[in-house]
This record gives C-alpha cells, sequence and structure tokens, in this order.
C-alpha cells in the first residue's frame, strides 16, 4: 500500500474545498471587490496559508526519499491554486521557493545528483547506472513503426523477460512501445490527450466552485503523471518512480485513479 497514491487525490479535493470556500467568502463579502481588495484578500488568505499546507506536505514526502511524486505533488497543488482567482506573481514566489527547495533535496542526497549526471551522459556507465536508460532506448528502437518488426508485435515484447529492470511498472511504456510501435504509442498518447481535454472542458463548466477545482485538478493530475512517466522512459528528463495511469503493474494507484475517474465523471 503506497499512501502517497490516495495523497494524491485527497490533497487535491482538499484543495479544492479549501480554495473554493475561500473564493466563496470573498464573494459574499464584497459582490464586487476592487482591484486593489482583490489583490490584497489574495495576499493574506491565500498565497501564505497555501504555502504553508503544501510544506505540510513535503516534509512527508521528504521522510519517504521519494522526489518524483514530491515533484508531482507540487506541480498537482500548483495548478488547482492557478486555477483560481490568484494573482500571477504569486507564480513567481512560488517558482523560487520551488528552485531552492529542489536545489536543497539534491544536494542532501548524492544518489539524486548521480541519477542527473546518468541523464545527462548514460553511455558513461551503460552496465551499471545507465543500464536501464539503454534497455529502455532498446525496446523502442525495437518497436519501430508498428511493433511487428523481427517478430515483434503485441505480447512478444523481448526486453520485458528479465533485460529490462521494472518493466510491468515504472518503464511499461518502452515495452509498449516495444510491442505497438511508435503509431501505436500515439494513439496511446492521444488517448491522455483526449482525457485531459475531456476533464478540463469538465472544469470550465464549474469555474472558481469546487466542483471546478477538483476536475481540473483530477485532470491535470492523470495528464503530468503519464507525462513524467513517459518523458522518462524515453530520455526526455531523468527517470523517476511515478507509474504510467492505469497502465503499471500495482494496487494502490490504479485504486486512487479509478476513484478520481469516478469523481470526474460524476
Amino acid at each position: 500500500f503506497q499512501p502517497s497514491e490516495i495523497l494524491k487525490l485527497s490533497f487535491i479535493l482538499y484543495l479544492s474545498a479549501w480554495l473554493s470556500a475561500r473564493t466563496k467568502r470573498k464573494t459574499q463579502r464584497n459582490s464586487v471587490p476592487s482591484k486593489h481588495e482583490g489583490t490584497r484578500f489574495l495576499r493574506n488568505e491565500l498565497l501564505l496559508p497555501f504555502i504553508i499546507i503544501l510544506t505540510v506536505l513535503v516534509l512527508g514526502l521528504y521522510l519517504q526519499k521519494d522526489l518524483t511524486t514530491l515533484i508531482l505533488v507540487i506541480f498537482i497543488g500548483l495548478a488547482v491554486y492557478f486555477f483560481g482567482p490568484t494573482a500571477w506573481w504569486h507564480m513567481a514566489v512560488v517558482a523560487i521557493l520551488c528552485v531552492v527547495l529542489f536545489s536543497v533535496f539534491i544536494a542532501t542526497e548524492p544518489y539524486r545528483l548521480e541519477r542527473i549526471k546518468t541523464y545527462l551522459n548514460p553511455q558513461a556507465d551503460p552496465l551499471g547506472r545507465g543500464y536501464q536508460m539503454k534497455q529502455s532506448a532498446i525496446a523502442i528502437g525495437s518497436g519501430k513503426l508498428f511493433g511487428i518488426n523481427n517478430g515483434l508485435g503485441l505480447g512478444m515484447s523481448r526486453q520485458k523477460f528479465g533485460l529490462l529492470p521494472e518493466s510491468q511498472t515504472d518503464s511499461i511504456f518502452a515495452i509498449i512501445e516495444e510491442e505497438i510501435g511508435f503509431v501505436g504509442c500515439l494513439v496511446l498518447l492521444s488517448l491522455f490527450l483526449l482525457f485531459c481535454w475531456k476533464g478540463f472542458s469538465i472544469a470550465a463548466n464549474f469555474h472558481h466552485d469546487f466542483r471546478g477545482f477538483a476536475a481540473f485538478g483530477i485532470s491535470f493530475w492523470i495528464a503530468f503523471q503519464a507525462l513524467l512517466n513517459i518523458a522518462g522512459v524515453v530520455g526526455l528528463i531523468p527517470l523517476g518512480g511515478v507509474p504510467l495511469p492505469f497502465f503499471s503493474f500495482g494496487g494502490s494507484h490504479i485504486i486512487a485513479e479509478i476513484m478520481a475517474c469516478g469523481i470526474l465523471l460524476n
């Protein structure tokens, strides 16, 4: 059981309820607030409490030594926060804090710095730290256009039989690419984009309402987690530890994602 998977959904629901309540209370207090009053409200009643809430979550995830999930939760929180009536200069404040925070996290754990070095030069240690990236590249290249080259096809991957580490979880996209090829993966990416677009369309109907915040947060979470996973597997960013939504083996994340989809459909 991974508590961080349930945290993603519960954090979205909590933050949505908190932001919608604050926004509604401000609207009832002054139905036509001036620009100056609105800015002061956002500064005094939103930004500082939001940073405090985020700090509590960051400390909890830091103790788990899971930087990728920590980054994902921070981006989910920022997405939901900036979906509301917040001033854009808040983004600069939060961005500076995040850069400082990530720098500290990387500096305090040597293996995180080594992971970045491996990302920048995976050929420096192809049988050690760069092994997973190398095997992912082989799987992706083997799929070619339709995944049927050299006797491969759906269910016929070679890399998943002990060659590619975590082939059933973090690296499953490489196996999908090997079996259904580039065209098949384009279809898969299109489905994630369709999910994101439909979720954002739902959120647009309930702007500054709990339903809008929750729908936007859930849609962003699924889409951004898929992006992090796929980008890590294909070598665009350092490899992380987040599963591919709906596809990676595991119970906790599947349960959380299906619960989120039920809320979104409702």
